[in-house]
Formats: C-alpha cells, sequence, structure tokens
C-alpha cells in the first residue's frame, strides 16, 4: 500500500471514530432525558388550596390531599374540584416532559413535537371540558 491509500483509510477511521463519539454522546443525552422525565412531577392546587394533586407526565397520579376547607364543599362540587384539579395537575407534569425533551432534543425535534401533540390530545387545556384517561 502506498501512502496516500495509508491517509485515507486513516481518515476515514477517525471520522468513523468521530461518528461513533457522537452517537455516544446523543445516547447519554437520551438516557438522561429518560431519567429526567421518569423522575419529574408536577402539583397542581385548586384556587383556594382544599385539593393538591401530585402526577407524573404518564398523567399517573401519585397523590390526591385535600385540605381542611374540602370538607365544607358539596360532595359534588368537591368531585368536580378534584377532578378538574387532576386534569391540571397531570396536563402540567405531561408538558414538563415536553419542556424538558425540547431543552434536550431542541424545539424543531419531531420527537419534541410528537411529545407534544400527544400531551395535547391526551390532556386538553381548560378550554376544553374533554378529560380523557390514559
Amino acid at each position: 500500500m502506498n501512502d496516500i491509500n495509508l491517509d485515507s483509510i486513516e481518515a476515514t477511521r477517525q471520522r468513523v471514530a468521530a461518528q461513533v463519539a457522537e452517537a455516544q454522546a446523543r445516547k447519554e443525552n437520551i438516557d438522561h432525558l429518560a431519567d429526567q422525565i421518569e423522575n419529574a412531577t408536577e402539583t397542581a392546587r385548586s384556587p383556594r388550596g382544599e385539593v393538591a394533586v401530585v402526577a407524573a407526565p404518564s398523567g399517573r397520579v401519585l397523590s390526591v390531599t385535600l385540605g381542611e376547607s374540602a370538607a365544607s364543599i358539596a360532595p359534588a362540587d368537591l368531585s368536580k374540584l378534584i377532578t378538574s384539579t387532576i386534569a391540571q395537575a397531570q396536563r402540567a407534569a405531561a408538558m414538563v416532559a415536553v419542556r424538558l425533551s425540547s431543552d434536550a432534543l431542541g424545539e424543531a425535534s419531531p420527537l419534541v413535537e410528537q411529545l407534544e401533540r400527544e400531551a395535547e390530545a391526551a390532556f386538553p387545556g381548560p378550554a376544553t371540558d374533554q378529560i380523557t384517561f390514559r
């Protein structure tokens, strides 16, 4: 082999090594993002603090806490208040996952756009009366 071929092989090896290093860095970034999302929670409180709900980005409700003032609310009204506070916590937690993804991957990432669409569909904002459960 002549020096030209060896130089070409060495340049190719260096390019492949750089691509492998970049892929490993992206994998570590995605692993870190997955850990952040898995450990994320969001708390929502009713306007006067009668209900507090902690939810995960998946929509899983981790806790529902009723304050003492909840005892003075009619059962039907309390039920609506609990339901709406759960919906707020679920939506807020899902949006945390979107924000974390956007920070890690960039706003234009197809994954971020997909997560945002799914969060909007699963956890609609207060303008709608639709609440879906996953």
